[in-house]
C-alpha cells in the first residue's frame, strides 16, 4: 500500500513553559557542574548536534556520570508539580511515571548558539542553567517568547515546542534533559 501525503492543519493553542529559580549553590546544581566537567575530561570529543558551542557531552550523560542523577530526579519532581498545578493531573495516579531518557551538558562560549529544533517525541524537555554570564543569549520559543537565563534557572517545556538560542555573548553552561511518560505496568 502506498501511503498518501498527509494534509496538514494548523491549530492555534497555548502551551505552557514553566520556570523555576534555584540557588546556583543548590546541591543538585553543584553536582551537575562537577559532572559536566568530568564528562568533558572522560568524553572530550564534543557531540555533533544542533548545539554549536564549545562542548556538548553524550546524549545519555546521566548514565555515564551518577552526579547528574540528583538533578534528573529534581527535574522530574518539578515537572510533576507543574503538571499537577497547571493541568490538575497527577501523572503517578494515571499509572505513569516520568523518566529521563536523554541528558547532556553543553558549554557555550562567545558566538555559541543552537539551531532551531524541537525535542519531539519527548513529552517534556528541560534546560538547567548551571552558569551564565550577564547578558548571555536568551532561549527563544516559537520565534516569539524570550527567556533570559540566569544561573540556577530551570525551564521546563513541552518537547514539541520549537526553540533556539541566538549567538551567545560570554559563557554559559547548561544541562538539557528529555522526559518521557513511561507506563507503570
Amino acid at each position: 500500500m502506498q501511503i498518501p501525503d498527509p494534509t496538514q492543519f494548523e491549530v492555534s493553542t497555548k502551551l505552557p513553559i514553566f520556570g523555576y529559580q534555584l540557588s546556583p549553590l543548590a546541591p543538585e546544581l553543584v553536582q551537575a557542574r562537577e559532572a559536566v566537567h568530568e564528562l568533558q575530561l572522560s568524553h572530550p570529543e564534543p557531540l555533533q548536534s544542533n548545539v554549536k558551542g564549545e562542548y556538548t557531552s553524550p546524549w545519555k550523560s546521566h548514565l555515564l556520570n551518577a552526579k547528574l542523577q540528583p538533578l534528573c530526579q529534581l527535574v522530574i519532581g518539578l515537572t510533576e508539580h507543574a503538571a499537577k498545578h497547571h493541568w490538575n493531573t497527577d501523572i503517578r495516579k494515571l499509572n505513569f511515571r516520568l523518566e529521563v531518557l536523554d541528558c547532556w551538558g553543553a558549554i557555550y562560549g562567545n558566538k555559541g548558539h543552537t539551531i532551531a529544533h524541537t525535542h519531539f517525541p519527548a513529552d517534556f524537555s528541560c534546560v538547567v542553567y548551571l552558569d551564565t554570564d550577564d547578558g548571555c543569549a536568551p532561549l527563544i520559543f516559537e520565534n516569539q517568547i524570550k527567556v533570559s537565563p540566569m544561573s540556577g534557572m530551570i525551564v521546563i517545556f513541552p518537547g514539541m515546542l520549537l526553540h533556539h538560542v541566538p549567538e551567545n555573548q560570554g559563557q554559559r553552561t547548561v544541562v538539557a534533559l528529555n522526559m518521557f511518560k513511561v507506563a507503570n505496568f
